[in-house]
């Protein structure tokens, strides 16, 4: 603990001394009037329940009698009840309670301190939780307390017949509709072993988090650990933790008390910063940031926050911030012109009132000394104006629009000298980051942040997975700020991170739509009818082609895909295709608007989602149908038919042969659908739970899934999501998936080499297990020959070797890497698979047979002739398989390199990737710097794989694939002239796993995307950020080319002539985004001037003479621009050329030396 917070500590102890005076003075009046006989030990027999309080030992049995006794608070603005166990107050073992109890006290709150069992029991006069609050917690009927901090699980679950335990804790909590507070109090760790263990509580995360996640409580901070005793109840407080709790409760509560007329918010909008600040601003997967950060003034202007000058939409809004340059500095953007522009809503001066360092001086020195070795002293260098640090933003009355601050770079640049995330991935956030949240916290006087859009850097910062400490920079930065977060529904994993390291309070939002238009579905089956009648040569031939031509010519998509054929026949054939394809698999999203009912074709879309995920009856006619178009159009058609019968009749109309007539009957869908459709209705619960939010309300919470776990399971949105229980990790299901993809693997391998795979690498990331209930997890399980043990209700007890005779073939080894969100949220399923290696290797069996054997034995021989590793540790050594980012840390590292153009060659991304890869987890390693043992693995192995598990995300939806994949391959490159193999899974349709090569599933995806004017079409609708959509997959692009060879330089050839070349599309980019075209362009130079890309005559000719003519534009705008920036230069400064960086990585360098001398 900091001397500065013992300080703090101490003196709050000293004011407690005159409180505790005025209790001690109340005690016998207190004992006389209670009624009860204080210190009967019969009575502490037969008592169950009551009010407590360490001043006296009087136990309260009612409301009443304690606030006779209770003294010295009587002007206090707030009551905070606290709820714990029986067992706690019978047995003296309330420490932490009493310790909470004195702070709240110190900082002028009343507090009522119940204890109670956990469960009712009417036959024993056991009080149920719905008693407690009336007995307790209530005068005359009414709630008498803002707030509760429960230590209970159960408590919430009595007095009521109906109902699981979450259910009926959350109805008595919407009931009481106030803020329940969920301490954290680790029962396996002292406060040594916790201060040092940078996982956090991972090994109590079910009953510390999950569970009271639940139901909705809230602000899980640690403030008390396990004694150094054998008992598990007797716990110590942490003084300092409370402190922080104390202070967060008592701001949430202020939500409460304060009018919303006179209350202050920041919304608090994200960017891409690796990607282009410029080019991103408003990032948010699958919501319309703009769009619906104005529909959110609006809805909060009608609740009477003082709101002026909204802007007309979300287009409006987009333009003001980047007309005012309300946003950090980048490659194209100085602090001087963010200032001239007047995107400054403060400048915040080091010294004297509101300056930087009456903050800094309040942290503690560690910190200090780690932003100082990272950013220098402050201000630091990045947005530095005339020696104050710039904040930026909008002002619209009370209520502020923000971007979040770069998290680990600085300065008007993008290169290896400015990325010190790049340098080391623990580095601290920089000054003018810490300064943003302090000013809004502490010199604004915000009430509340709202974080709107998945997902921003905060939760990311260094520090613990979860029970942060006053030393994890999340909770250094959010300070004591009430936080909300408006994240997507379906990325419930990372979202829950949010929750457990920056206290952010969930407000959830519908996923985007999966936009399959059914009014194709007529065209499809016209031009179905034609190429049947070219094929019998029919006479009705050319007066076809001429409807066909009529039709086509009305809509400029279809006529680019026809006319890009070389005969009108093969484009026919094209356009059906495509056509099809965006039934049965489309990639054209559209983003949702916060708090809007979508319209009646999006309706569609996400009604049919939700049936082909979970209806029985629809998987059954699935397989009645002849292929899957007949089945996805053949829905279509029920589901708009319900919606709107007008459509339907319109459509129907045009029947095809390739449609089963009769196969769906409306009646036995109909309800099924109109549910989903009422269930959909209730999106609009997410401008009210905004509301409810900022009142302090309690915000009810949901589970977290997308479209296709069911619209009913999802919605309302506008919940504080919770992830679902991973006891049933692996699912039979899952598995059975698995097995299959772990077997078309082996299979696909065999073809292309004739042999068994002896080592397989994985990148696996979070979404497997909350998307598919542990498909991949099931697929490694699968291809070590092992199978999960499931009790009678399914859950997983154990996992246990299949016999080699039944397997049929070897045990196949593997090496994992995991994500930095997989290992903070699902460290048990981690350990499960590090079992199952640690089992297999074990096993007596032919080392031909048992490849994870053969390969610890051999490492096994390898250590035993160095004396620097010792013998009891070689073992742990030999079978550590599963690796990934350093503890408190996220990311690959390759991606950054890659964006800030930090490297010369793939040797220096290689140890980029191994300098950020080479953390082992398991038992007994928790992140253990393992460099040699990764690359170990990785030359060892013989192919990599990955898989898709949502149509809403692929290889080109982010570069994290290609940095793992790319990291893999270049990697493997370095030690061995063997290529490795590099596949790709997916199984959206369960009905058929899909296993193919990388490069093919590339492929597949650009056609489908890039090269589809369909989708071209769908992202021009969007604007900005469908100019930035096109962009980052050209990135990724970019980074695929340069890590792996999976995309061909003819395809490079093709984007450069479809985006650049094509007058239309470079306009339209050019004018909605000049800064996303520069990019483009650029990156494809680039890849051209490093020989990653070897184009033709004509599409170089294109690139060079627009990006020309774009650089001219920007030079033009940046004429009066004040201040040094990189704009389209690019810098190639590698970890040779930062003394920090090749500080860091000079271990990494040395093992790449000595693995090549072997």
């Amino acid at each position: 603990m900091s001397n500065q917070a013992n300080r703090r500590i101490n003196k709050k102890q000293s004011d407690l001394k005159q409180t505790n005076g005025v209790r001690a003075s109340a005690h016998q009046e207190g004992k006389l009037k209670s009624g009860e006989p204080a210190d009967s030990e019969n009575f502490s027999k037969r008592v169950r329940d009551g009010i407590f309080h360490p001043d006296t030992k009087i136990v309260f049995s009612s409301l009443a009698a304690y606030q006779n006794w209770y003294r010295g608070l009587d002007d206090a603005q707030m009551v905070v009840g606290i709820l714990t166990h029986y067992e706690n107050w019978i047995k003296k073992k309330a420490a932490v309670e009493e310790a909470l109890i004195r702070e709240l006290e110190v900082q002028g709150i009343r507090v009522i301190p119940v204890f109670s069992y956990s469960s009712a029991d009417e036959e024993s006069g056991v009080k149920g939780f719905r008693t407690i609050i009336s007995d307790y917690f209530s005068s005359n009927g009414k709630l008498s307390i803002d707030g509760l901090i429960n230590f209970q699980m159960q408590a919430a679950t009595g007095n009521t017949q109906s109902g699981d335990l979450f259910s009926q804790s959350v109805a008595v909590f919407k009931e009481m509709n106030i803020p329940v507070f969920r301490p954290v109090v680790s029962r396996l760790q002292n406060q040594q072993q916790w201060e040092a263990n940078l996982a956090g509580l991972s090994a109590e995360i079910s009953w510390a988090f999950t569970t009271s996640e639940m139901m909705g409580m809230i602000e899980p901070i640690i403030i008390g650990t396990r004694k150094d005793t054998q008992d598990m109840l007797k716990m110590t407080p942490i003084p300092e933790r409370i402190s922080r709790l104390v202070a967060r409760i008592i701001r949430r509560i202020e939500l409460k008390k304060v009018k919303a007329a006179d209350k202050k918010i920041v919304l608090m909008l994200h960017c891409s910063p690796c990607a282009g600040v410029e080019a991103t601003l408003g990032s948010g997967a699958g919501l319309n940031v703009f769009e619906s950060v104005v529909r959110m003034l609006k809805t909060l202007k009608a609740a009477g926050y003082q709101i002026t000058d909204i802007p007309a939409d979300g287009p409006a809004l987009k333009k003001m911030m980047l007309d005012k340059k309300a946003y950090q500095d980048f490659r194209w953007t100085t602090v001087e012109d963010i200032v001239k522009a007047g995107g400054d809503i403060y400048r915040m001066p080091l010294s004297g009132r509101g300056g930087y360092n009456q903050f800094y001086e309040n942290l503690d020195p560690l910190l200090r000394a780690s932003m100082e070795a990272a950013w220098g002293p402050p201000p630091g260098e990045g947005m530095v104006f005339e020696n104050q640090l710039v904040i930026t933003g909008l002002n619209f009355g009370n209520v502020w629009v923000m971007l979040q601050p770069k998290r680990g770079c600085y300065g008007p640049k993008c290169t290896g000298e400015v990325c010190k995330i790049l340098h080391d991935p623990a580095c601290p956030p920089p000054h003018q980051y810490l300064a943003t949240y302090r000013y809004i916290d502490e010199l604004l006087k915000a009430h509340a942040v709202v974080h709107v859009g998945t997902a921003g850097s905060l939760e990311h910062l260094p520090g613990k997975t979860n029970a942060l400490s006053e030393f994890c920079w999340p909770d250094v930065v959010i300070g004591n700020l009430p936080n909300f977060y408006c994240y997507n529904a379906a990325i419930g994993v990372e979202g829950v991170g949010t929750k457990r390291r920056n206290y952010a309070v969930v407000l959830d939002y519908l996923p985007s739509c999966l936009n399959t238009d059914y009014t194709r579905i007529e065209v499809i089956n016209e031009l179905g009818n034609y190429l049947e009648a070219v094929d019998v040569q029919s006479q009705q031939v050319e007066v076809m082609q001429n409807s066909i031509e009529n039709r086509i010519n009305q809509t400029p998509e279809y006529c680019k895909i026809v006319e890009k054929e070389v005969a009108f026949l093969e484009g026919v054939k094209k356009l059906k295709g495509l056509l099809t394809q965006s039934i049965t698999h489309s990639f054209e999203q559209e983003n949702h608007i916060w708090g809007e009912v979508p319209k009646l074709s999006h309706q569609v879309s996400y009604i049919k989602e939700s049936i082909d995920g979970t209806s029985l009856y629809a998987s059954l006619v699935k397989k009645d149908c002849i292929d899957d178009y007949t089945y996805h159009s053949e829905m279509l058609l029920l589901i708009s038919g319900l919606l709107s019968p007008t459509k339907t009749a319109e459509l129907q109309s045009h029947p095809s042969d390739v449609m089963v007539p009769g196969i769906l009957e409306a009646a036995v869908l109909e309800n099924e659908i109109k549910n989903n459709q009422s269930s959909l209705m209730s999106v609009e619960n997410e401008s009210r739970a905004l509301i409810e939010a900022l009142m302090g309300d309690y915000i009810e919470p949901g589970l977290a899934g997308s479209p296709r776990d069911g619209l009913g399971r999802i919605m309302p949105t506008g919940r504080n999501f919770y992830l679902m229980d991973t006891q049933k990790v692996p699912t039979k299901s899952a598995y059975a998936i698995g097995v299959e993809m772990a077997d078309q693997l082996i299979r696909q391998h065999q073809k292309d080499t004739g042999q068994f795979p002896e080592k397989v690498a994985m990148n696996m990331i979070s979404t497997d297990i909350s998307m598919t209930n542990g498909e991949q997890l099931s697929q490694v399980l699968a291809l070590l020959g092992v199978t999960p043990v499931w009790n009678e209700s399914g859950i997983v007890m154990d996992v246990k070797a299949i016999p080699l005779e039944a397997l049929g073939r070897p045990r196949i080894d593997v090496i994992i890497r995991i994500s930095g969100v997989l290992r903070d949220s699902y460290p048990d399923l981690i350990a499960l698979m590090d079992q199952a290696v640690q089992m297999v290797a074990v096993l007596n069996e032919p080392e031909s047979l048992n490849f994870v054997r053969r390969n610890a034995l051999k490492t096994i021989n390898e250590l035993a002739g160095t004396e620097e590793v010792a013998q009891e540790t070689r073992w742990r050594r030999a079978t550590m398989r599963i690796f990934g980012d350093k503890p408190g840390t996220y990311g690959s590292g390759v991606d950054l390199a890659l964006k800030a153009s930090a490297w010369e060659s793939e040797d220096e991304l290689a140890k980029v990737f191994t300098s950020f890869s080479g953390y082992a987890y398991g038992d007994g390693l928790n992140g253990a710097v393992s460099h040699k043992e990764f690359v170990d693995n990785v030359k060892s192995a013989e192919l990599v794989f990955e898989t898709s598990v949502s149509n809403r995300y692929d290889l080109l939806s982010s570069g994290y694939s290609a940095s793992v994949i790319g990291g893999f391959n270049m990697v493997k490159n370095q030690f061995d002239q063997d290529a490795l193999k590099q596949y790709h899974g997916t199984s959206n349709n369960k009905e058929k796993v899909v296993i193919t090569t990388m490069a093919d599933e590339l492929n597949r995806i650009v056609e489908g995307t890039l090269f589809n004017p369909l989708w071209n079409r769908s992202v021009m609708d969007k604007g900005y950020r469908g100019a930035a959509e096109v962009m980052r997959k050209a990135q990724t692009i970019f980074s695929w080319k340069c890590t792996t060879k999976n995309v061909d330089d003819r395809a490079i050839d093709e984007i450069v002539k479809t985006y650049l070349g094509d007058p239309e599309m470079a306009s339209w980019l050019s004018q909605e985004n000049s800064f996303a075209i520069e990019e483009m362009s650029r990156r494809f130079l680039e890849l051209h001037q490093r020989q990653k890309w070897n184009p033709s005559l004509e599409a170089l000719e294109i690139l060079t003479n627009i990006y020309m003519k774009i650089e001219g534009d920007m030079e033009e705008l940046m004429e009066e621009s004040q201040g040094d920036y990189q704009g389209g230069t690019i810098e190639i400064v590698g970890h040779q050329d930062v003394e920090a960086w090749n500080k860091s990585i000079q271990e990494v360098d040395a093992l790449f030396d000595s693995e090549k001398s072997l």
